[in-house]
């Protein structure tokens, strides 16, 4: 398990004369996402799975009353995987792979990325930011 932290998303691109313009909106192919509230305050907040110039990147938008407060790149697959977004109170670590198989408490909902007959990864909000749980190997 190791705690995720959060990076800003770009919001706008500044030119060589230094001013800002919105971004193109070919620089980001999404190819899958879910909502629900994975943060316990109600709200619910999203998971992307986005491929950029960079990768693959699974990010969180975590909402707020006004719209989203936080956004976090949670992962950097190498290769797309099936992402939802489950209700549940907690999630066990695998053994596998030196995992402890310690049970982690969510808030009533997780993000999950799976990769059939491989191995499945969970992000847990902690309060503070998401948590990656390795939940089989």
């Amino acid at each position: 398990m190791r705690a995720v932290m959060p990076l800003l998303l770009a919001v706008s691109v500044s030119t060589a004369a230094g001013q800002s313009s919105p971004p193109s909106t070919s620089a980001i192919k999404l190819l899958a996402s879910c909502q629900l509230d994975v943060t316990g305050d109600k709200l619910p907040d999203v998971a992307m799975l986005i491929e950029t110039r960079r990768g693959l990147e699974l990010v969180a938008l975590v909402a707020d009353a006004t719209g989203y407060r936080q956004a976090a790149v949670l992962f950097r697959p190498e290769y797309p995987g099936e992402l939802s977004c489950r209700v549940g109170r907690r999630v066990r670590e695998t053994k596998a792979g030196g995992g402890s198989g310690q049970v982690v408490a969510t808030p009533g909902g997780f993000i999950e990325l799976v990769y059939p007959e491989q191995s499945s990864v969970a992000f847990v909000w902690d309060g503070q930011h998401f948590i990656e749980v390795w939940t089989s190997d």
